[in-house]
């Protein structure tokens, strides 16, 4: 039974950490689309809006009415879009914990503590992506009269969650080896006296 019990749990983590490693590719492509998409509006070569902003003609490119522009800020809105893709790109691809020490083998208190950050990361996550979209909905005039300040405020609620969902993310501290395998190491390195069987690596 207990053979059977680390199995599921080792089938697991390495569905975890294959379905992790696909999302951070689908996230980081996700933030160069936007990336590129927000430079190319933000020099209105992409003109979202299918009108000319008022006060920017010829070389008139930088200054007030530049930055005051439709197309200045649904660029901003797209590349703040792709910084929170990015961040949560970096996050899904920091993914080493599911083939490190397993957490049938931890100390109570630290795999309760690694599957609590592991699961609230996944939450946040799931609320930055839910924000970047009502942001950019917003922004863009899907939500009634809402301008493209509204829907920065929700871009950028989006992107501290994927600072924060990054930051909860990184749970391999947990799965460290204790200090007293490491001073048991020292020991065995200075007198040569073999290690206990049974003791954790």
């Amino acid at each position: 039974m207990q053979k059977d019990a680390t199995k599921s749990l080792d089938d697991a983590q390495h569905s975890l950490y294959g379905l992790e490693h696909t999302g951070a590719w689908i996230f980081a492509l996700l933030a160069m689309g936007l990336a590129i998409l927000g430079t190319l509006t933000g020099l209105e070569i992409i003109d979202w809006r299918g009108q000319a902003d008022p006060g920017v003609t010829g070389n008139e490119t930088i200054g007030p009415a530049f930055l005051t522009a439709d197309h200045f800020w649904d660029g901003a809105m797209l590349l703040f879009s792709g910084a929170t893709a990015g961040v949560l790109a970096l996050c899904l691809h920091s993914n080493d914990h599911h083939r490190m020490r397993r957490l049938d083998t931890l100390h109570e208190d630290e795999s309760s503590a690694w599957s609590i950050e592991h699961t609230v990361s996944y939450l946040t996550g799931i609320g930055a992506v839910a924000y970047v979209v009502i942001g950019l909905l917003a922004g863009f005039g899907a939500f009634g009269d809402h301008d493209q300040g509204v829907g920065l405020t929700w871009i950028w609620f989006g992107l501290a969650g994927s600072l924060v969902t990054a930051a909860l993310h990184a749970v391999s501290h947990h799965q460290a080896r204790q200090v007293d395998v490491f001073r048991e190491e020292r020991t065995e390195s200075r007198t040569g006296t073999p290690r206990q069987a049974g003791s954790m690596r």
